[in-house]
């Protein structure tokens, strides 16, 4: 049961920042890496980011904000 609920809070969390991305113009999906590992891919028109984790995911949306914000 515990597995069951860490598999629906990280797909809700997902979920989340897939939306805050998009607020940026970028798009976030889960895939299998060549290896088999998950790993999350960010992209926007010629721009790619790889990302190991949801909290990485969660660090790199932070940084992009605060640069954003800076710019203004």
């Amino acid at each position: 049961m515990a597995a069951l609920l860490r598999a629906v809070l990280d797909a809700k969390r997902l979920a989340t920042l897939q939306a805050r991305a998009a607020l940026r113009g970028y798009e976030v999906h889960a895939i299998t890496g060549d290896r088999g590992e998950p790993m999350l891919v960010a992209t926007r028109a010629a721009a790619t980011h790889h990302l190991d984790s949801l909290d990485a995911l969660e660090r790199w949306l932070a940084n992009l904000a605060s640069e954003e914000d800076s710019n203004v």
